[in-house]
């Protein structure tokens, strides 16, 4: 009986349907890897998955609804921007400790931190008992083929591209018409960016971090931080600071896409006489970005 037993929990780990490998989902039937919206699409069209309490709860963690993540980027975003009045105006506020804007910045940082960690494990947890159901439901059978909807390529979780920008500033360096860049993608949802910006006198290197809420391939709102440092004008003004912003990005075709938002910059150097005497300044952006 032992053997028995053995020998078929053997069998359905070796020829499950699905398994997980790192951040992707793998059909070991059709040798093709799925992202987590790819695997969504494709699950929704299964009858058995429609109401099933996992994959609703994998489901609103790879893809959370608006407004359920608006309060917590909506309280970031004021301590954000109190964080700013009380460094900026700080004789504004004589009843509040001038070092105070620390902490506005720390929970508008650990808050929206957070509310991401708590997703991903929730989505963790949840994927492997949504795969788990499915490889018990599909023991030997080969998935179930949609000859009405193609599903998209799979995208690997690891990749690098380069790219380039132009417009009015972008959230990766606030001083720039023009940008060049290499992205390590690290998932639909999160990249580490690097590269030049410039404008037509001077320009400056860039590194950085953005996350997108939805798959960065459809339309959505994302959070990005970037260190920068440059010389700009015939002067050789100096300008060396940190640039935290908010903005959204829409795609126009599958490499191209339209962003625009706002942001702060931290001065940690500043020589430009556009910007004497201050310790940060707003900087919206526009900008069209193409990725090869």
């Amino acid at each position: 009986m032992r053997r028995y037993i053995t020998l078929l929990l053997f069998i359905s780990v070796a020829f499950s349907q699905l398994s997980i490998e790192g951040k992707r989902i793998y059909n070991n039937k059709i040798n093709k890897y799925y992202s987590h919206d790819e695997l969504i699409t494709f699950l929704e069209q299964d009858s058995n998955f429609v109401g099933n309490k996992d994959f609703l709860k994998y489901k609103n963690s790879v893809q959370p609804k608006f407004y359920c993540m608006m309060p917590v980027y909506a309280f970031s975003a004021l301590n954000l921007y109190g964080g700013i009045e009380i460094y900026t105006h700080p004789e504004n506020y004589p009843d509040v400790p001038p070092d105070d804007y620390k902490n506005s910045f720390t929970v508008s940082v650990v808050l929206p931190l957070s509310y991401y960690i708590f997703n991903k494990v929730r989505r963790d947890n949840s994927l492997y008992y949504v795969v788990k159901n499915y490889n018990n439901l599909y023991p030997e059978e080969k998935l179930p083929v949609y000859s009405e909807e193609k599903l998209p390529d799979s995208k690997l979780p690891y990749t690098w591209s380069g790219g380039m920008s132009f417009g009015f500033q972008s959230e990766k360096t606030p001083v720039s018409f023009f940008n060049m860049y290499y992205l390590f993608r690290l998932n639909e949802h999160q990249e580490i960016f690097t590269g030049v910006g410039t404008i037509m006198f001077g320009g400056g290197l860039f590194t950085g971090y953005k996350h997108y809420l939805n798959d960065f391939s459809k339309p959505s709102p994302y959070m990005s931080i970037s260190y920068h440092g440059g010389v700009y004008y015939d002067t050789g003004a100096e300008l060396t600071g940190i640039f935290p912003s908010l903005g959204f990005s829409l795609p126009i075709s599958k490499n191209s896409f339209l962003n625009f938002g706002i942001g702060y910059v931290f001065m940690q150097k500043n020589t430009m006489n556009d910007f004497r005497g201050k310790k940060g300044f707003v900087a919206p952006f526009l900008n069209y970005e193409v990725l090869k």
